[in-house]
């Protein structure tokens, strides 16, 4: 049923959406982007929601990319509350999912297992520091973390068991055993041992499994079957600093160098895939979609590449948010996905959201990289 609620709400939006137009903000791109964080926090649930439109529930993934966003800007207290909420929703029905809806059930879409919502969890866990609230919650985290790894992980290899579809960023693709969802474990690992969590994962090296089984020499190959250059691919593991600072660079930098070549990072980063890649296996969703998880570009994965970029090259980070702020005051919103021609996506069934969490990414951005108003 919850799948069913999530699609109909999607559906409506967009009938909404063609009738009225999307939502639109007064102001510069920080006053827009301030007025959609706002928003975005839902006062009943006492949590923030991945968007007051299509995605009004806490989705894992999207919380946990805007969580040092959310913590920077200053609200500690509603990170606090969401995750306080999620945990015991998450305790009451006994699993871990990627989303949990409106009336507290926790649950996947696709209905598969997803990897990054274990991820981002626990990077937000972590990233917010709250021992209590860990310690309460302790004893559940380290089941689901056991029960999780003996469904997902090859214990001969310490990778995602191949021909096993799992839900991601890209949930649309099916993938055999990505460089995703390893850069996923790499990251469990890393924010279980930062929170003193027990785990199964202790025994593998993530690092140098990521560069043996996926890097080709200029970028991350985007699984095991497919050696082609991914957006997600190639950004989770500089993002989750799975690898040590000098060599997290050196890839940024070849990983950025053939972004431009393959032209992902037009017309804004970032793009999935620089063309429509026929060896890249598709749920029929994404047909139903209209084929948004193709070659446009994802506002998100663009923040989490900046974020990465400010740490590198602050005047590339530079240019890069000025292509987003351009964006932002044209539409007067937060567009969710771009078609490749740059404009909002849309197709028959489905409108793009204009009022994402993700903006918080693009404020404390521009805080971090001083970008202020020209007079």
């Amino acid at each position: 049923m919850a799948h069913v609620r999530e699609g109909l709400r999607i559906f409506g939006h967009a009938l909404s959406a063609r009738l009225r137009g999307p939502a639109r903000y007064d102001g510069d791109a920080a006053a827009v982007c301030r007025a959609i964080v706002e928003r975005c926090w839902d006062g009943r649930l006492g949590a923030f929601v991945a968007s007051p439109n299509n995605y009004s529930v806490f989705y894992a993934r999207d919380f946990g990319m805007c969580v040092d966003a959310l913590l920077a800007l200053g609200h500690e207290d509603r990170v606090r509350k969401t995750l306080a909420w999620a945990l015991a929703q998450y305790e009451k029905h006994g699993r871990i999912a990627l989303v949990v809806g409106r009336d507290g059930r926790p649950f996947n879409f696709p209905d598969v297992e997803c990897p990054d919502g274990y991820a981002f969890l626990l990077h937000s866990l972590a990233t917010l520091g709250d021992e209590a609230l860990v310690t309460k919650h302790r004893a559940f985290l380290e089941r689901e973390l056991a029960r999780f790894c003996a469904a997902v992980v090859d214990p001969a290899t310490g990778l995602a068991r191949r021909e096993l579809h799992l839900g991601g960023m890209r949930d649309y693709a099916i993938r055999d055993s990505s460089c995703y969802d390893n850069t996923m474990l790499a990251a469990i690992r890393k924010e279980a041992d930062v929170l003193g969590l027990a785990h199964p994962l202790g025994a593998y090296d993530y690092p140098a499994l990521l560069l043996s089984h996926f890097w080709t020499g200029t970028h991350f190959r985007d699984d095991l079957a497919n050696g082609e250059m991914t957006g997600d691919a190639n950004v989770a593991p500089l993002w989750f600093r799975v690898f040590p600072p000098r060599e997290e660079k050196e890839l940024f930098r070849k990983v950025s160098k053939r972004f431009v070549e393959l032209g992902l990072d037009q017309p804004a980063v970032l793009r999935y895939e620089s063309h429509r890649n026929a060896s890249v296996k598709m749920s029929w969703l994404d047909l139903l979609a209209g084929g948004w998880e193709r070659d446009t570009v994802w506002m998100h994965l663009g923040d989490m590449y900046l974020q990465v970029a400010a740490r590198h090259d602050r005047k590339l980070a530079r240019k890069l948010l000025a292509a987003h702020t351009a964006i932002i005051e044209r539409e007067h919103h937060y567009p969710e996905v771009l078609r490749p021609d740059g404009t909002p996506f849309r197709s028959l069934f489905f409108r793009a959201d204009d009022s994402m969490l993700w903006a918080a990414d693009y404020l404390a951005l521009r805080e971090e990289l001083k970008i202020k108003k020209k007079r």
